[in-house]
């Protein structure tokens, strides 16, 4: 349609909250872990089989979704708002309160995975909290995808520090029970793993194996080409110039 001036513009989308029902609860776990299976308060039932069932049935909410009131809650989601913490100017480091804009973010990320699409575009103000959505698709995925490679890039150095700190600061205020040691921490790579003794006697390195990339971009977009990645995350690309060479490599 065109506006009084004859400028071209598309229809106003009319945007309608997700009508919760009855009985919804995305936060099941946040906070509530029973004592039976919480191996923080209660180390006695580490490996009891009550405790391995409950927590069995967490990780598979994280990874294959969980439905409340008829609302899915992507795994990724439901990881995010059940076991990770944020920063909070008020109340310090909390639970996250859950967002129907969040929720519309990982339902779109699922589609875009499950289409084979390139990726998401995410315009945005200031302070919106994506950033913490980004690091969890990449704290969950160490966890719960074999042998998973993320990338992170931008076009300031500062933009990929950021990012780092809010992924390390997820990572150490994370559950006990799912806790996922480092090999290597620096400014281009986070590796996870631990070393263990083989039959021979040599010490290599074992366990999920997965790594975090990261380059910054101002000069040379190929900086991370040649590797396979389950997800790059490109920090805030309105100040990436070269961001579709990145893109592209």
């Amino acid at each position: 349609s065109k506006n009084e001036y004859g400028i071209y513009r598309p229809e106003p989308l009319n945007y309608h909250p997700i009508r919760k029902h009855l009985h919804f609860d995305p936060q099941p776990v946040a906070g509530n872990i029973p004592f039976y299976a919480d191996t923080v308060r209660n180390p006695m039932c580490i490996d009891t089989p009550a405790c391995r069932e409950w927590w069995d049935e967490q990780f598979d909410y994280c990874v294959n979704g969980y439905t409340t009131a008829g609302i899915y809650i992507p795994g990724r989601y439901y990881y995010f708002l059940n076991f990770q913490k944020i920063s909070n100017n008020k109340w310090g480091e909390i639970y996250p309160f859950f967002n129907d804009m969040q929720l519309e973010y990982f339902w779109a990320l699922g589609w875009v995975e499950e289409n084979k699409w390139l990726g998401l575009i995410a315009p945005k103000a200031r302070r919106k909290g994506l950033s913490e959505l980004g690091q969890t698709v990449l704290n969950h995925g160490i966890r719960f995808i074999d042998a998973y490679k993320g990338g992170v890039c931008a076009g300031i150095s500062g933009y990929v520090t950021g990012f780092k700190d809010k992924f390390n600061k997820s990572n150490k205020h994370i559950r006990a029970e799912m806790k996922s040691s480092e090999l290597l921490n620096n400014d281009k790579q986070i590796r996870f793993g631990y070393m263990v003794r083989n039959i021979l006697g040599k010490i290599e390195e074992s366990g999920s194996m997965a790594q975090i990339l990261m380059a910054t971009m101002y000069d040379d977009p190929k900086k991370l080409e040649g590797e396979y990645f389950n997800h790059v995350i490109c920090e805030e690309s309105g100040e990436f110039p070269l961001l579709k060479s990145t893109i592209e490599s």
